[in-house]
């Protein structure tokens, strides 16, 4: 529903009128279901399945008729603005997406039998809410000449409001808990290199989620891990572990969580000029390419991080000391570590087109060849992407899924493309 708020005669009436032209007041509440729950999780199925040598036919998934479809409830509130005889709009909404009955798999005690160990139930729960933004503006408008602008920009919220008896569902790289953003990055805690010995150390979980001032380091020569003590760093006597249900904790958000764009658009007789930006961040992004191929101390094509190696006792650096054989546990390879987690903020320049409008006198003077319009134009798309993260593209995302994305394991980034072009309308 709306209320239009000028349109009443003490609006009208008055002098904000002749500064707020529009004002329109909006709110929506909606319940809608979601059918993309998987292929017949409330049935049971059959399926192929070897034994063996021999082909036949098992039973592949325990159905649930108690399943229901996921249910999401829509809230929205804003306004609309228009101000100075509308050249100035404004649209601001606050929105709050709470979903329920997720369908999630719950395990089940392998002495049951069940297909997968679990069964598909109702048991999830997530919220997404935030502001949108979006401001239209006519910046200049005199005589052949003008500019007008459009920005928008998005803050969302996410977290997650139930699972399956609130236990977290972990990943290689993330954690699904309750009070989190889906797929929030969980491993462990970098503390730096041990300038004694070259040594890689992390900091020491406390067994509850949280971490302690304890630090263990990676005894590269002995292939064990070791306590570290800062009065005597060239120690490695007393015997430490890192643990992977006691040590890793959440590192950060794999989600975006505010995100827009800027357009300006300029026109000048027959000349267009628009160039396009879009910012994002907020989020983390997992730089296994650095993790697992820049800095593998293989004898392959590594990075230019690789010369930052330790390499004489007292050095200080971030690059623990080489040792063929040894590097995945050196780099942590295969889970998230805090020394490859980087911010993913960017700036993107998306788009530019400067393009030319052949006058009509000049298409009426080639004789009745049919052409009403053409437009010659030259454009440019993802030229420039300014951020600090050191990988190819702070966008990209190796994963898929729901819960595993964020992570970039050698992927390509987004291309820079030219061309040029010819509009004809007939």
């Amino acid at each position: 529903m709306a209320w239009r708020v000028s349109e009443e005669d003490f609006w009208k009436n008055s002098r904000l009128n002749e500064i707020v032209s529009d004002f329109r007041l909006k709110a929506s509440y909606a319940v809608v279901g979601n059918t993309d729950i998987g292929d017949f999780p409330y049935l049971g199925t059959f399926g192929a399945a070897q034994y063996g040598s021999q082909t036949g036919i098992a039973f592949d998934n325990t159905g649930n008729p108690a399943l229901r479809w996921e249910r999401s409830r829509k809230t929205n509130f804003g306004l609309d603005l228009g101000l100075f005889s509308n050249r100035i709009r404004i649209a601001a909404d606050y929105f709050n997406n709470d979903v329920d009955n997720l369908v999630l798999r719950a395990p089940t005690a392998p002495s049951l039998g069940v297909p997968g160990n679990s069964i598909a139930k109702n048991i999830g729960a997530l919220v997404n809410k935030g502001i949108e933004l979006s401001i239209d503006a006519t910046v200049i408008q005199k005589g052949d000449f003008s500019w007008d602008v459009n920005f928008n920009y998005s803050n969302i919220k996410n977290e997650i409001t139930a699972l399956n008896n609130n236990e977290d569902i972990i990943f290689d790289y993330h954690v699904n808990r309750v009070g989190q953003p889906i797929a929030s990055f969980y491993g462990y805690t970098w503390a730096g290199v041990n300038p004694a010995n070259g040594n890689p150390m992390w900091f020491k979980g406390d067994g509850k989620g949280g971490l302690t001032n304890d630090i263990v380091q990676y005894n590269i020569a002995g292939n064990n891990y070791r306590v570290f003590n800062p009065a005597e760093p060239g120690n490695v006597a007393t015997a430490a572990s890192l643990s992977a249900t006691n040590d890793r904790t959440l590192l950060g958000n794999s989600n975006p969580i505010w995100q827009g764009g800027l357009t300006n658009s300029f026109k000048y007789k027959g000349f267009d000029f628009e160039i396009f930006a879009r910012y994002q961040g907020g989020n983390m992004l997992m730089n296994v390419t650095r993790q697992a191929t820049l800095v593998n101390m293989g004898f392959q094509n590594n990075g230019q991080e690789i010369m930052e190696r330790w390499t004489t006792a007292g050095q200080v650096t971030d690059v623990p000391k080489v040792w063929f054989g040894r590097e995945a546990a050196i780099n942590n390879t295969g889970t998230t570590d805090s020394r490859f987690l980087e911010k993913a903020d960017f700036l993107r320049i998306q788009n530019i087109v400067l393009g030319y409008r052949v006058p009509q006198n000049v298409l009426d003077k080639t004789g009745k060849n049919g052409i009403r319009s053409a437009r010659v134009f030259v454009q440019l798309q993802n030229p420039l992407v300014f951020s600090n993260y050191r990988g190819l593209d702070p966008e990209i995302s190796t994963n898929t899924g729901n819960s595993t994305f964020g992570v970039d394991i050698n992927a390509n980034p987004i291309i820079r493309t030219s061309s040029f072009g010819v509009s004809i309308g007939l």
